[in-house]
């Protein structure tokens, strides 16, 4: 089963540091994806599913390619 939550947020209702986070820096254009899984997926698969999402937005949307801050550990 799969279920989907997207929430468009006004600029002002996104709270990030401006000077960056982590050696990311970050812009008004931010886009936050936060996945919930089922247990029994690898951090592996994982990491195959992020990099994928991070290449086809990229391609699709023209977004900047950045480095996922991976919490799966």
């Amino acid at each position: 089963m799969t279920n989907q939550v997207v929430t468009r947020h006004a600029a002002d209702e996104i709270i990030f540091p401006k000077e960056g986070y982590s050696g990311l820096s970050y812009t008004g254009n931010l886009i936050l994806i936060q996945i919930t899984w089922v247990a029994g997926r690898s951090t592996e698969v994982k990491k195959k599913f992020y990099k994928r999402l991070a290449d086809e937005f990229h391609d699709r949307a023209k977004g900047k390619k950045r480095r996922c801050l991976d919490k799966s550990r």
